[in-house]
């Protein structure tokens, strides 16, 4: 006969774990990266009394995270590519300032030199056009002089910029690997450290954003991660 105490408390500990779960959920409400968990719950295996098939209450099956791949992939596209656009407008922007700007762009000083180079043209006996086509010429080489500056200044910060991020992304990759570690130590056939994976899909998130993230489903649990067009 079944156990009527046991089909209870396998139900009041089951209830127990969704109550703790809910209340894990509600705690982490404003962590970042967190994925709602639920319970799953199975059925034990029925007791067979004659022709009879009785219930012996319930098992907790896992603790699932609620969470769409499909769109945690695209999201991290997106933001990649986000961020690409974003940082391309940035210094395209500055360098379309440095060259079509009104006043401080070459073209003023081109005008002006190829103007006075008119006018010495049409009178090349009189002084003062020379006069002015040697100022418009000082003009033009002191702001091909400052704009080579300018450019050279915003090459360094790229390059600083660059370094910056490649140690941003070092970092990140040693924490991605350490974690996965731990996901597959954690992680049984049925049942996979949710927290860590929350954990896992931040950095990525936060990888996509310094550079194009490929990731590879490797059994499940591990995932292989690949930055630009390499690994």
């Amino acid at each position: 006969m079944a156990d009527i105490i046991s089909t209870s408390v396998s139900g009041l500990r089951a209830f127990q774990t969704a109550l703790a779960t809910t209340a894990h959920n509600i705690s982490n409400v404003g962590t970042e990266g967190y994925s709602r968990q639920v319970v799953e719950l199975t059925a034990r295996q029925p007791l067979g009394v004659g022709n009879l098939q009785i219930g012996q209450g319930v098992d907790l099956q896992n603790i699932q995270r609620i969470v769409d791949d499909f769109v945690t992939g695209n999201i991290r596209d997106f933001t990649s590519e986000v961020s690409r656009l974003d940082i391309f407008n940035d210094f395209s922007s500055r360098v379309e300032n440095l060259i079509a700007d009104d006043q401080g762009s070459l073209m003023p000083s081109l005008a002006n030199f190829f103007n006075a180079l008119n006018d010495l043209a049409n009178d090349p006996s009189s002084n003062a056009p020379r006069v002015a086509l040697l100022s418009a010429a000082e003009v033009l080489e002191q702001r091909v002089a400052s704009l080579a500056t300018e450019m050279q200044q915003l090459e360094q910060e790229v390059d600083e910029r660059l370094s910056f991020e490649v140690n941003e992304v070092n970092a990140i990759a040693t924490e991605l690997g350490r974690i996965n570690e731990s996901i597959s130590k954690l992680s049984t056939s049925v049942s996979q450290p949710s927290d860590l994976l929350d954990q896992r899909e931040v950095l990525l998130k936060r990888l996509a954003e310094k550079i194009s993230v490929t990731v590879v489903d490797q059994n499940d649990v591990i995932l292989n991660v690949l930055v630009g067009t390499g690994q």
